[in-house]
């Protein structure tokens, strides 16, 4: 697991050293660097094991987070179902992005460039280049998909992203500068990805919902759209049908004469 040394004590002897002219990498990142190696190994030995447990499982953990928000987004409108469907296109796309990237510059890890260096993470073999980091990249990429598809969990994932991409100095493997530059290209990757997928994306799910087979996976219970009434039919009322004959008005007053008469007789022949 380690590059050189003991598991027990490990220890840097060039930490109290300037580096300079490490080719390809600037003097203040690998400066840094060392001293954080320094930090590392002066942490308890527990700290290690959890430490190569988050740079790699913090990973899995927010991927989990974006296909719940996926899930989450069938009862949702159509634009933020699409956003949660993208999300996994723009992290692919932000490793391509950045792994390309690292085959042009070819900056070799930390532990192969600088000597007497002992790191938590064992040293990659040569060809595995450090310049940027693609860890950094897919979890920038993975943390700015999430607040795309989820909001409300936005601030979270970015500071578990940005916590995942500084562990990788943490634990060895990259240089400072390796990690930002890696975090930097994976979440704009993902913004260019959203907003021009968006769009598109949005109608594609849209029809799908219309679909039979597809809309009970892409919706359940959906809510309607923003600005938009609800589409559902109103139950049949029955029509009120107008009179087939007119009701003329009577044109004589109607009398009660001789209903009061007969009320009336009798009264006036007690009375006699």
């Amino acid at each position: 697991m380690y590059e050189t040394g003991p598991p027990n004590g490990l220890t840097t002897s060039t930490t109290d050293q300037a580096v300079s002219g490490v080719e390809d990498v600037p003097d203040i990142s690998a400066n840094w660097y060392l001293h954080i190696i320094e930090f590392a190994n002066s942490t308890p030995d527990f700290v290690h094991p959890l430490a190569m447990l988050f740079t790699d499982g913090s990973l899995f953990v927010m991927a989990a987070v974006l296909a719940w928000a996926g899930w989450r987004a069938r009862r949702l409108p159509a634009r933020d179902m699409a956003l949660a469907l993208l999300a996994p296109f723009g992290m692919i796309a932000a490793y391509l992005v950045n792994d390309t990237i690292k085959g042009f510059f070819e900056v070799g890890r930390p532990c192969r460039l600088l000597s007497d260096v002992n790191t938590i993470a064992a040293c990659d073999p040569p060809g595995d280049w450090s310049f940027p980091s693609n860890h950094s990249a897919v979890a920038g990429a993975t943390a700015l998909a999430i607040v795309f598809a989820w909001r409300k969990l936005g601030i979270p994932a970015l500071l578990v992203g940005i916590s995942t991409a500084a562990s990788r100095v943490f634990v060895g493997a990259h240089f400072p500068h390796d990690v930002v530059v890696g975090f930097l290209v994976g979440a704009s990757v993902v913004l260019v990805v959203m907003l021009l997928g968006a769009p598109p994306a949005t109608r594609a799910v849209e029809k799908l919902r219309k679909h039979p087979r597809t809309g009970k996976l892409l919706t359940a219970g959906a809510r309607p759209e923003h600005g938009q009434a609800d589409s559902s039919p109103e139950p049949p009322t029955r029509p009120v049908e107008p009179p087939t004959e007119p009701i003329d008005p009577p044109t004589q007053p109607m009398t009660f004469r001789g209903t009061t008469e007969r009320h009336r007789g009798p009264r006036s022949h007690s009375t006699r």
